[in-house]
């Protein structure tokens, strides 16, 4: 997909690392559960991906996080995973909410946590 197409696209944008087989094995997850086919995906290293980020100022050597660009709006670390499981709905929508009572502050330092060791995480996401 070009930069153009992942632009105008209404969709919500899932940006992931795409060298990591844990993110990998995520974004699997998420296309499983994704029944109304309501993403679009694109890895973190790809150059159409790095203009898109840049956009957001955000540089993509730099990034330890998954993104979800969603009608312009950016979200990440556990807002973006929050929203992703909100618009899988069913079951995913409850663990939001679950999510969601804890504060910012300590759903992202789990997040940079498991982040951190993520590349020794190669079994399955169990989000």
């Amino acid at each position: 997909m070009n930069y153009n197409d992942l632009l105008n696209k209404s969709k919500p944008l899932l940006i992931f690392d795409g060298s990591c087989a844990f993110c990998r094995s995520c974004i699997r997850f998420v296309k499983k559960y994704d029944i109304k086919l309501q993403f679009d995906f694109a890895d973190n290293n790809q150059n159409t991906t790095k203009l898109i980020l840049a956009q957001y100022f955000i540089n993509p050597e730099s990034l330890n996080s998954v993104v979800l660009i969603e009608y312009n709006k950016l979200h990440i670390q556990s807002d973006a995973i929050i929203k992703t499981l909100l618009l899988l709905g069913g079951r995913w929508r409850l663990l939001a909410r679950i999510m969601m009572v804890f504060p910012n502050s300590f759903r992202n330092k789990v997040y940079n946590i498991i982040a951190a060791n993520r590349n020794k995480l190669r079994s399955h996401c169990t989000v």
